[in-house]
């Protein structure tokens, strides 16, 4: 296998200097050849990444984690498809992500403890996310998946404590175990109709998540429902929800108007 260097900088584009409201943008020089795989190299001190061809260097956090008060935000190649895991962990001052088309895989831990992490636009194309992708990530509020994922995998979200909207596409056939765990902010959820298991702790202290809209005409296999709130379910199942043993746990349970 082959292997060429490239650099990711640092790139400033708002005004020069020091404090609040400068934007630093992270861009690929001297990039060069075909590349699949963007990774972690270096353990989680290191912010440095590797793929078969090129190989980005991307400078370590203290590089700019002593810039002050600056936003990062990262926009990944057109030519990466996968995001290895622990990609991008701890990187505490990225705010902002943009994804081209070309990725279709996010690894484990992707964006784990991105405390600051507000924006992300995923690419269109992308059919795997793996655990704890998103977890801690306490500045999110909002995302959308897409069209392709058929799974969310365990403590996706866990932890995000001011996440209010999430978008799951039709398609999506499991969600894992504490998925939404402690997502404060989540006031509903709209499960699609493609919807099979739901793991154990799936929305555990979602203390203002109040309704769940579950479009699935069978009852999707739950392994302990905690949330305790009102289920609306498609008005020709609702007997097969109030029978299900998990499901009727729930304080209402009534039809789709």
């Amino acid at each position: 296998m082959r292997f060429v260097t490239a650099v990711f900088l640092l790139v400033a584009v708002a005004a020069s200097g020091e404090g609040p409201g400068i934007t630093t943008e992270i861009t690929p020089v001297n990039v060069s050849g075909s590349a699949l795989h963007l990774v972690r190299t270096g353990g989680y001190s290191s912010t440095s990444f590797a793929m078969p061809e090129p190989i980005p260097v991307f400078e370590p956090p203290s590089v700019y984690d002593s810039l002050g008060s600056v936003s990062c935000r990262f926009v990944v190649p057109d030519f990466v498809e996968v995001i290895g895991w622990s990609a991008f962990r701890d990187c505490t001052l990225l705010e902002e992500v943009v994804m081209t088309d070309s990725v279709r895989e996010i690894g484990e831990d992707t964006f784990y403890k991105c405390y600051k992490l507000r924006s992300i636009k995923l690419s269109s194309q992308v059919v795997e996310i793996g655990w704890l992708a998103f977890s801690k990530c306490q500045s999110l509020e909002r995302i959308e998946l897409p069209q392709g994922l058929t799974k969310l995998g365990w403590s996706l979200f866990s932890d995000c404590h001011k996440l209010k909207e999430i978008i799951i596409p039709e398609g999506v056939v499991e969600i894992g175990y504490a998925t939404f765990g402690h997502c404060y902010a989540l006031t509903e959820l709209i499960l699609p109709s493609t919807l099979q298991t739901i793991g154990g702790g799936a929305f555990s202290d979602c203390s203002k998540l109040k309704s769940i809209v579950c479009l699935a005409t069978d009852p999707p296999f739950v392994a302990d429902l905690e949330f305790r709130g009102e289920v609306i379910v498609p008005s020709s199942s609702l007997a097969l929800y109030q029978a299900d043993p998990q499901w009727q746990k729930c304080s209402i349970l009534c039809p789709i108007n």
